[in-house]
């Protein structure tokens, strides 16, 4: 197995950071990703789950949805044999993280859980002439 490569390398020691007013129409997260804003809810992050955060986002970002447990728990240096393992107690887990054979991937690989904006009513989309 390939390691995963991601342009966001993690410092172990990385700090907490202070955020600022939540956003609830987008997702954004701090430099370390220590702190990730999705969508208006916020969560933080140990440095071994910063690592996985940022190779989701990275695959996000390059339009890729899903990535093996494997390479994410080995990309993060974790002694984990199960990513739920690592993220226990993590509010973040299932709202955030979720499996891919939910999101029409494979067993064994999760992704981000991009919300989906809710569909305009037929009202909004097709009003009558009058």
């Amino acid at each position: 197995m390939l390691p995963v490569k991601s342009h966001f390398s993690i410092p172990k020691t990385a700090g907490e950071v202070e955020l600022k007013s939540p956003i609830s129409d987008r997702a954004t997260h701090a430099p370390d990703f220590s702190a990730v804003n999705w969508f208006g809810t916020v969560y933080t992050f140990s440095p071994r789950q910063r690592q996985v955060i940022a190779d989701l986002w990275q695959a996000w970002e390059d339009g890729y949805l899903f990535i093996s447990q494997d390479a994410l728990l080995h990309h993060a240096e974790s002694e984990c044999s199960r990513l739920r393992d690592l993220f226990v107690n993590s509010p973040a887990w299932g709202a955030m993280i979720v499996k891919g054979v939910d999101r029409g991937g494979r067993a064994g690989q999760y992704c981000l859980a991009i919300p989906t904006k809710p569909s305009p009513s037929p009202e909004a989309i097709c009003s009558p002439d009058t």
